[in-house]
């Protein structure tokens, strides 16, 4: 399916997503961050590595504990480095390197500017606001991906032969719970993680600006796009609907 026209990123009110808007950057975060334990986890078929030291990297990947990979994956690099022979290597030591460069930053965005839920749990609770993008612009047009919902976690089991390179991470990145499918969600995926993403600021085309939001928070986003052609929208509570309405402004 081709990627619509407009997508949807809901931000909590913070200072540093409202510089963000500012500054025409994205922030992608690592999979740890995200409020869905099951999201990015997959159910992996996999030999045990036999050494103590892939073993616990390979609960760490799994886990992701970010700052123990980091550890062990120093510990590979010093070792690879210290032989001129890589056959030397093991092949699980291969496998959670290949691993660990494939360990991508996610910034997400949703079909959906008017959804209930999501200006709940993603705007914090109607305050923040909600952002539109242009998908004719990089990096949207070349890297943004459909989010699938499914009743069972991705799997994969390598072959000796097939370490990292058959290993579609992707995969797990891109791959939901059902109960998610309400959200109609698009990824964006980077080799960057807990690091920012920068669009042409002509990509940003609107500013919804959520029911409950202050006006402090309203001045804040007005002054990040002046002299910019960037539509700034207030949303208000239906009076007699389950909905979210245009407010004049």
């Amino acid at each position: 399916m081709s990627a619509p026209a407009v997508i949807y990123r809901y931000q909590a009110p913070k200072k540093r997503n409202v510089e963000n808007v500012e500054r025409s950057l994205l922030w992608l975060s690592h999979p740890s961050k995200f409020n869905d334990p099951f999201d990015c986890a997959g159910a992996m078929f996999h030999n045990r590595p036999d050494d103590v030291k892939a073993d616990c990297f390979y609960d760490a990947l799994l886990n992701f504990d970010f700052d123990q990979t980091m550890e062990f994956a120093q510990d590979f690099v010093e070792e690879e480095g210290a032989t001129s022979n890589s056959a030397a290597l093991s092949s699980s030591d291969i496998y959670f390197r290949r691993q660990l460069s494939g360990a991508e930053g996610v910034t997400c965005f949703s079909e959906l500017p008017k959804n209930l839920l999501m200006w709940s749990h993603y705007a914090d609770s109607h305050k923040g606001f909600c952002l539109e993008y242009s998908t004719e612009y990089s990096p949207f047009r070349q890297l943004l991906c459909q989010v699938s919902y499914e009743i069972k976690m991705p799997t994969v089991a390598p072959s000796v032969r097939e370490f990292g390179d058959l290993f579609e991470l992707k995969k797990f990145l891109l791959i939901k719970a059902r109960e998610w499918r309400y959200e109609k969600e698009w990824r964006i995926a980077s080799s960057l993680s807990n690091a920012p993403l920068d669009y042409p600021p002509e990509a940003l085309k609107r500013i919804l600006i959520g029911a409950k939001a202050t006006t402090r928070t309203v001045n804040a986003l007005r002054r990040s796009v002046e002299g910019r052609p960037v539509s700034i929208v207030r949303l208000k509570l239906s009076d007699n609907r389950f909905r979210l309405e245009e407010s004049p402004d």
